[in-house]
């Protein structure tokens, strides 16, 4: 902010940020799961949830790629997905327009969102069809399919029903429903709220770039999907895979679809 203050002469003095280290800043750790637990964690989810959760982890596209990605966008005859957008914003993050193939896997999921759309939008809100929410809640409604799924539970908070209470208590482990539990300060019932791993919605792009890689895809190919930049000027110039080549790296995994899904 003060550089860019500096260049549009607003600010004359040297840019006291610059004159100090920067904090070296811990990696994320990336909670990821396995095939088999998102199996179980979309048989919780909504239908339009469900079809969301299956296209952003087989196309690993950023959840305001996901929010803003317009049925026109949508190639079927092609089978392919053009990314321009970002929520409303009309460029993506990195300001670059890509290419990503149908994944088999959710050509059906595509389908049924787009016919289903009540607005240009794919994957707009459920009554109109509108852009959802900034504050739609994504991580949350993935952690609470994993809590119904018992994926990733750590534990539970045993809290007090009674109002004003506040008493709590964390038991880790596998939750004991049958169980029934009593406050000791006022003998109302306790009731366990899951302690879940903490898998974001946006880990599910890190999900697919590790099963793209652990199922031998091609890396190039990989990172042209996911809007990565690429390492080296050869393959950022001269390597162009064509859409046929990345449509066989990057279907070299799926996740199924449930059985009861339309």
């Amino acid at each position: 902010v003060v550089d860019h203050a500096a260049a549009h002469q607003r600010w004359s003095r040297v840019n006291p940020f610059g004159l100090v280290r920067r904090e070296k800043e811990a990696r994320r750790k990336y909670e990821l799961l396995t095939l088999a637990e998102l199996a179980r964690v979309q048989e919780h989810l909504r239908s339009d949830r469900q079809r969301l959760f299956r296209v952003a982890l087989h196309t690993g596209m950023r959840p305001g790629e996901l929010m803003g990605l317009r049925v026109a966008d949508v190639d079927f005859p092609n089978g392919v997905i053009n990314v321009r957008v970002s929520r409303d914003r009309e460029t993506t993050k990195t300001g670059t327009a890509r290419e990503v193939p149908i994944h088999p896997a959710i050509h059906e999921d595509l389908l049924d969102a787009c016919v289903e759309s009540k607005g240009e939008l794919v994957f707009g809100h459920r009554l109109d069809g509108s852009l959802e929410s900034q504050n739609t809640k994504l991580t949350r409604i993935l952690r609470t399919a994993m809590a119904k799924a018992d994926v990733g539970v750590l534990g539970a908070a045993w809290k007090c029903r009674r109002s004003g209470c506040g008493h709590a208590e964390t038991h880790l482990g596998p939750i004991d429903r049958r169980r029934r539990r009593y406050c000791p300060k006022c003998d109302f019932r306790l009731l366990p709220v899951p302690m879940i791993r903490e898998v974001r919605w946006y880990d599910l792009r890190h999900m697919a770039a590790t099963f793209h890689h652990d199922a031998g895809a091609d890396r190039v190919c990989v990172a042209l999907a996911m809007g990565h930049s690429l390492e080296t000027t050869t393959e950022e110039i001269y390597t162009h895979p064509s859409l046929a080549k990345m449509r066989v790296e990057l279907s070299r995994w799926q996740l199924r679809r449930p059985a009861h899904h339309r």
